[in-house]
């Protein structure tokens, strides 16, 4: 073969191989166009029924060739505005990417911040009981907690839990007593005052010798001083209720003139059972020795206002309302440790001094010294047979 015939061939061959190239290629675009379309064709029927920028939302994953695709092939109008929406979503997602990140370095900032702030206070807390831990980590908030454990890896995380809410419980309830206390503190406050303004008949206004006296015991709920518990409306219902009286025109009240407690006296000593009848044979005789006394800082003479007080609270063994049923040297003895006090100083110097009392707290409210009474109760039997005589003749000349 010449030269000539080579380049022929050569040429012939160029033009084969390029022909054979774009037959590959069409057969491949028609390939790549069936399977683009079999692709997108559900994906552009849910696009169709959509707007601008359900659109944009949908398309903004999709690459920006693919998507010229889209809207060569499937023939979709208003690309422009699709593709302005997709811009500014991209826009968006930037920014919020960014805001993250400077979330994420705050974040990453605040928690070495915080370990440097609680890392001394750790180290005193890994050589503490549960119980301290508790103690030491009730104060801080349960978010500040929850990251302690978490940074710091501290053990037995529910135990402590369960101590703190222990802990809590009992503050509560003592910020609750001390609230009801306060509550209490100025009802009681207010019924003083409203005490001492109305007063009693008898002119008596020292909050100390007075009380509350209920007209009708049948509507009576409560004492006022266990009422103060209560709400200021139900204090005021009950306050109406009553009168305020000092407490030997109360005792009168409740017991009675003397001359109505002798006869009480005298009628419970012929009812009781002989065996029985020598205890209220000294409680007569108690009564007619107190005839013969009048109170050491006021004067008053009337038996049944007048009290036995005792001058130092330490010897006192039994009370005197009870020491009836004793025996004759046993009542002689302990009335030789009293006073005769009325039923207004007597608490008048009990509100000063409080319950437990010495000879020189006495001493000092009375401005003298304190004589101790002297008795023998078997004195006063003969006066005691001839009452109960005359008074078992009246009733049985009645009868």
């Amino acid at each position: 073969m010449s030269y000539t015939d080579k380049i022929k061939e050569k040429e012939t061959r160029k033009k084969w191989v390029q022909n054979n190239r774009e037959s590959r290629n069409k057969t491949q675009r028609k390939y790549n166009l069936k399977r683009f379309i079999e692709k997108y064709s559900f994906f552009i029927q849910t696009i169709q029924s959509c707007d601008i920028k359900e659109k944009a939302k949908i398309l903004r994953p999709v690459q920006g060739l693919t998507r010229k695709k889209i809207y060569k092939y499937f023939i979709i109008p208003f690309t422009d505005q699709i593709e302005k929406e997709i811009k500014r979503i991209k826009w968006r997602d930037k920014e919020k990417s960014y805001k993250e990140r400077i979330k994420t370095y705050k974040k990453k900032r605040a928690k070495i911040k915080f370990i440097e702030k609680y890392s001394f206070f750790i180290q005193t807390l890994q050589s503490c009981d549960i119980k301290e831990k508790a103690k030491n980590l009730s104060g801080i908030y349960y978010n500040t907690r929850k990251k302690i454990y978490k940074y710091f890896i501290i053990p037995f995380t529910d135990q402590i839990e369960k101590e703190i809410s222990v802990l809590k419980r009992k503050k509560s309830f003592k910020r609750s007593k001390l609230k009801a206390k306060k509550r209490i503190d100025n009802n009681w406050n207010f019924v003083k005052n409203w005490i001492i303004n109305q007063g009693c008949d008898c002119g008596e206004k020292n909050i100390s010798k007075l009380s509350f006296h209920h007209k009708n015991p049948s509507q009576k709920e409560d004492s006022i001083r266990k009422m103060c518990k209560r709400n200021t409306k139900k204090i005021i219902e009950e306050l109406k209720k009553g009168v305020v009286k000092c407490k030997n025109c109360h005792t009168i009240i409740h017991i009675g003139t003397s001359r109505e407690r002798e006869e009480i006296l005298i009628n419970q000593y012929f009812n009781k059972k002989s065996n029985r009848r020598w205890r209220y044979k000294n409680k007569l005789a108690i009564w007619e020795f107190k005839k013969t006394l009048s109170c050491i800082k006021c004067g008053i003479k009337d038996p049944v206002i007048l009290l036995f007080h005792h001058i130092d609270s330490s010897l006192k063994n039994e009370k005197i309302s009870i020491i009836y049923r004793k025996s004759h040297n046993i009542i002689n003895q302990e009335i030789a440790k009293t006073v005769c006090l009325c039923h207004n100083c007597h608490q008048d110097f009990h509100y000063i001094y409080g319950l437990l009392t010495t000879q020189i707290q006495l001493e000092e409210y009375l401005n003298k010294k304190a004589i101790p009474l002297k008795v023998d109760i078997k004195d006063y039997f003969s006066i005691i047979d001839q009452k109960t005589s005359e008074f078992y003749k009246l009733s049985f000349l009645i009868a």
